[in-house]
């Protein structure tokens, strides 16, 4: 189980269905909804707000990885 999972089911059943729900909408490119901001450090990579949580993404070619799902205090170290 990697570090995204165990977070993910550290939190509660309302914040696990709101997060789904938002990496669902990430898979689809449905992003106008979402508080998404680019992050200057990398090209093409993202960071959507929600709650205290924070989702880190990066898009190439066509593909969407997760880098990390955490805390707005732990995701930034």
């Amino acid at each position: 189980m990697d570090k995204i999972q165990k977070f993910l089911l550290s939190l509660s059943l309302k914040e696990q269905v709101k997060l789904l729900e938002i990496l669902s909408l990430i898979a689809w490119g449905q992003t106008e909804k979402l508080d998404m901001q680019k992050m200057k450090e990398e090209k093409g990579t993202y960071r959507v707000r929600v709650w205290k949580i924070r989702i880190v993404f990066s898009t190439h070619d066509n593909t969407i990885k997760i880098i990390n799902i955490d805390y707005r205090w732990n995701i930034y170290k």
